[in-house]
């Protein structure tokens, strides 16, 4: 699928994980730091009160632009690609 891609893509730019988490809360951490954060929608969509209420303590931490997790010789249509495949409501992603 398109997040996969954008995963191996961000791997292959970083020459590491994109994002390496210690656990599943700490990789959710890395990933919705680095993410434009979903829509009120997107999160109600989620349908899980659980799933829905660790996304929304997870807006309220600091945003790590994705540029800033990749070194500053990848080229901007890289960035940009990789922005249009990580996006956490998968039917907004890139097709």
């Amino acid at each position: 699928d398109m997040w996969s891609l954008g995963c191996i893509l961000g791997e292959m730019l970083l020459g590491k994980a994109l994002f390496p988490g210690t656990s599943t809360i700490n990789q959710i951490e890395k990933i919705m730091s680095a993410i434009p954060n979903p829509s009120p929608e997107d999160v109600i969509a989620i349908r899980s009160e659980y799933g829905s209420s660790v996304i929304q303590r997870m807006l309220l931490k600091p945003q790590v632009p994705l540029e800033d997790l990749l070194q500053p010789s990848v080229p901007p249509d890289a960035i940009d690609l990789l922005k249009r495949l990580l996006v956490f409501n998968p039917d907004k992603r890139i097709t």
